[in-house]
């Protein structure tokens, strides 16, 4: 009897604690969204103890970064980033020129702006953030042209750039 009792309180302790990558990454999808991004990095750093699927993988990677960039972690966040295939995603290039960008590696952020562009030519904040680093390494001319080029997509945001520093 008392190793049926013993066996149980294994069986349902391994139950209970066995989480999948996808509950993790749900969890941590749900922590991000909420602003929790501690828990949400916890989440996903567990899902990735899992061995996830390539796909399950790359979200948690994925929710991990984001989370760190909203903390302010850039090169914990450009690490997770990095492993992240950027030529299939925009989102991914951008964040990766943002990281750049707050660790002042302005020639890399333009790079990675670019590529987000390259990805998606309607990518009005890619724009306005390439003419910010652009600027950054002295380049005003390639700077207007990107500040015009957000406006002209919608974001008004740089318009006041445009109004203060381009001819």
């Amino acid at each position: 009897m008392k190793n049926i009792l013993f066996t149980l309180a294994l069986l349902v302790s391994f139950v209970s604690f066995g989480q999948t990558a996808e509950e993790y990454i749900d969890m941590g999808r749900t922590a991000k969204e909420n602003g929790d991004y501690y828990v949400a990095i916890n989440n996903y750093t567990k899902a990735l103890q899992t061995k996830p699927s390539s796909s399950e993988y790359e979200m948690a990677i994925w929710g991990r970064g984001h989370s760190k960039v909203q903390l302010g972690d850039f090169s914990g966040a450009l690490k997770d980033l990095s492993e992240l295939p950027d030529d299939e995603w925009d989102w991914i290039c951008y964040y990766k020129g943002l990281c750049k960008f707050n660790l002042e590696d302005y020639y890399g952020a333009v790079g990675d702006y670019s590529n987000a562009i390259k990805l998606n030519s309607e990518f009005d904040i890619a724009f306005k953030s390439r003419g910010d680093s652009k600027e950054q390494i002295g380049d005003l001319v390639g700077a207007c042209n990107d500040w015009k080029k957000a406006v002209k997509l919608g974001l008004q945001d740089a318009s006041k750039l445009v109004t203060e520093k381009c001819n």
